[in-house]
């Protein structure tokens, strides 16, 4: 998703492979872009606004009429998925990135292919801001939530509303955004109510599910797509960038996101090429099987954490968590003995040392609390 410079249109990509324009004011469509063969990942506007450019897991990226929606370059010459694409500061040049960082480079004026010198920073995927600061565009599920903090008018001749309005008001909002699933929302107008209740712990519990909920959105979408193509070692190096980048998803005992990396790196290193993949040599499959181990360590260690302070409710839902892991067959080669026999033997000794320390923390759960 990205705001035109003017901030009055907004871009988004989607799944469907299409890419759509907004007017960012009321969300009226008023464009919508077809020519890719596969999930859009990037999108932005030229400086001028006059031109969009779009990259996708078809291996391309394109350029757009941002007026008239017709396509006016496509610029190829990328072997693996294009995950961002931006124009240069002065609007002459376009710039690329795939899933391995490789950035290629083209005249914005004929398509042609040009060194790729002085690249401006790669636009990250996932929520944007409009030029003057005040819009966030954000993905939810499949929807864009747009919201607009700009102050109101010094002159506003409507009184603002009392702690007693504001809390009403809060709450109604809040508790409709959560049925709905409405994330984002949810998590505004809970902000809102610790602004006047600071130490309401009712309403921090809540915003900080909410928050998981929301983080379980943004951050899975991608590594979905990438899964459900075989494309293994991609999402592994998603995961991993996701997790360096905020460490604190990886702590939710919803979500499991930590879990999940290490689920698609044991695969990644297992089948060492996913579809369209490079193939890994075994140095890259042993790293890879190191980052999932260490992972695996983390959560279990979480898990004993929460078997010792957690409520004792919690211990069922601990038991058939880690009964999973036992069972779960994107792990079985770093768990079952035929695939265990054939890594090196400092490897098995600590996939074996895990697996003993699953079984029991898993144990530890089962028991009745003191």
């Amino acid at each position: 998703v990205a705001f035109s410079p003017d901030g009055k249109r907004v871009v988004t990509g989607s799944e469907d492979n299409t890419v759509k324009v907004w007017e960012a004011e009321r969300g009226q469509e008023l464009l919508t872009l077809k020519g890719h063969t596969s999930v859009v990942f990037s999108v932005g506007f030229s400086p001028d606004g006059q031109r969009l450019v779009t990259s996708s897991y078809d291996k391309t990226a394109k350029v757009w009429d941002a007026a008239t929606s017709q396509k006016v370059l496509v610029l190829k010459g990328h072997t693996d998925m294009v995950t961002s694409v931006a124009f240069s500061p002065d609007g002459k040049r376009i710039f690329a990135w795939d899933t391995r960082k490789k950035v290629l480079a083209w005249s914005a004026a004929d398509g042609k292919p040009i060194d790729p010198v002085n690249p401006p920073p790669a636009p990250p995927p996932g929520p944007a801001r409009s030029p003057d600061g005040f819009r966030h565009a954000v993905p939810e599920g499949n929807t864009i939530a747009v919201t607009d903090k700009r102050p109101p008018p010094k002159d506003n001749a409507w009184p603002l509303p009392d702690a007693a309005e504001r809390k009403r008001y809060h709450t109604e909002q809040s508790g409709q955004a959560e049925q709905e699933k409405q994330w984002f929302v949810a998590e505004f107008h809970l902000r809102r109510l610790l602004r006047d209740e600071p130490e309401n712990a009712t309403v921090k519990a809540r915003l900080a599910t909410v928050k998981a909920r929301f983080a379980t959105i943004v951050y899975a979408i991608p590594f979905r797509i990438a899964y459900d193509q075989k494309k293994f070692a991609f999402a592994a190096r998603l995961w991993a960038e996701a997790l360096e980048t905020d460490p604190k998803i990886g702590d939710s005992r919803q979500t499991q996101h930590r879990y999940n990396a290490a689920c698609v790196t044991v695969l990644a290193a297992a089948a060492g090429q996913g579809k369209d993949e490079p193939p890994l040599d075994d140095a890259a499959k042993a790293k890879l099987r190191r980052q999932a181990l260490d992972w695996l360590k983390a959560e279990l260690t979480a898990w004993g954490k929460f078997v010792e302070s957690g409520p004792p409710h919690s211990r069922p839902f601990i038991v058939q968590t880690l009964g999973h892991w036992q069972k779960d067959t994107d792990l079985a080669s770093i768990r079952d003995a035929a695939a265990l026999a054939k890594l090196p033997a400092d490897e098995q000794k600590v996939c074996t040392q895990l697996w003993a320390n699953v079984a029991a923390v898993l144990k530890k759960a089962e028991e009745k609390p003191k």
